[in-house]
């Protein structure tokens, strides 16, 4: 096993970059799946998102694709969870 660093006291240790509980909606239609463009790097990804405090992953998954895209879904399965990083995007959000 590696040795431990320990950060805390050293002024130039990375920045702390916190995991969030996120959900999103794997959308398929008629053979077409539903992308988004994300606004920090232009990629295309599933729409998705952090939890917010209380909320179920299904939840989630439904208003993150609802804001995202204006689309009302109705979920059918559970494919994965997972986490994200706190980051935040250029928009504030």
């Amino acid at each position: 096993m590696g040795r431990r660093i320990d950060y805390h006291r050293d002024p130039n240790a990375p920045a702390a970059n916190s995991v969030r509980p996120s959900a999103g909606a794997f959308v398929e239609r008629e053979g077409a799946v539903l992308l988004i463009r994300r606004s920090d790097n232009g990629n295309r990804s599933m729409p998705g998102g952090a939890h917010d405090p209380g909320e179920s992953p299904s939840h989630t998954a439904v208003r993150e694709t609802l804001e995202e895209t204006g689309s009302t879904v109705r979920l059918t399965g559970l494919v994965a969870g997972g986490a994200t990083s706190a980051d935040r995007y250029p928009s504030g959000v």
